[in-house]
């Protein structure tokens, strides 16, 4: 992530509640945060972390993990917005910055055979959903990978930010070159080649 473009010691994260992976991510920001204003401490950050199984997956109205009679998605919505008010994110003109989050593995996302990419497809659904309603905000996109290891060594966790715009010219251009084959009409996400 380029630090230069957002304040990493004023943002709201939106990631899944997975008990061993939200720790992490939040570990990192703070780090992040950190590196930027080295000694400030927890006091001078305001990392606000909002969580649900599925985290950014459930702010994409297209999403399989939406259920519908609960309608996640608006009601993450909501909270996210009363997060941004609540912490003051969009205080004196400033552009709240929002960190969208997908993890892999992900229990939600297995729950309904989602596979890696479709993951990022649903943030990065999200992100345009919340642009749309909100053009002020700055909205990151983020995979954080949680690689096995073969039992000699500690884990390697690793975030990742990614591109909406590259992430879709990419999947558009594997489409209509055939990179890609397998429908994925089945959650209503990209077209499959015909």
């Amino acid at each position: 992530m380029d630090e230069q473009k957002f304040n990493p010691t004023r943002l709201a994260i939106v990631a899944c509640s997975d008990g061993q992976r939200l720790p992490e991510i939040t570990t990192f920001h703070l780090r992040l945060a950190e590196n930027q204003m080295p000694g400030a401490g927890l006091d001078s950050c305001c990392i606000h972390t909002l969580a649900l199984n599925g985290g950014g997956l459930l702010l994409a109205e297209e999403s399989p993990v939406v259920n519908p009679n609960l309608r996640e998605d608006r009601v993450f919505h909501q909270h996210l917005c009363d997060a941004i008010r609540i912490k003051g994110l969009d205080a004196n003109g400033e552009r709240p910055t929002v960190v969208l989050y997908t993890h892999m593995p992900c229990g939600a996302a297995e729950l309904h055979d989602l596979d890696p990419l479709e993951q990022m497809e649903l943030i990065a659904l999200a992100k345009d959903r919340l642009k749309t309603a909100h053009p002020a905000w700055r909205i990151l996109l983020c995979v954080h990978v949680h690689y096995p290891t073969n039992g000699r060594e500690e884990a390697k966790p690793r975030t990742y930010h990614f591109s909406r715009k590259h992430l879709q010219a990419w999947l558009a251009d594997s489409y209509s070159s055939g990179l890609i084959f397998r429908t994925r009409s089945r959650h209503g996400l990209a077209a499959a080649r015909a």
